[in-house]
């Protein structure tokens, strides 16, 4: 699908919360910054990260 019918197809919402199982790691980092750029996180948003130390 083109980039463009994706866009236009993407409904965002008011406001959400994304759960992150191991938030330490550079992936996490790299995916809300892929979100920021791509305007998909709307004004209000929650981030809960989870890590386990052993």
């Amino acid at each position: 699908m083109p980039q463009s019918q994706v866009e236009s197809s993407v409904h965002l919402a008011e406001s959400f919360a994304i759960v992150i199982f191991g938030a330490a790691g550079d992936l996490t980092k790299r995916l809300l910054n892929n979100l920021k750029r791509s305007s998909l996180l709307p004004q209000e948003f929650a981030i809960v990260g989870l890590l386990t130390l052993l």
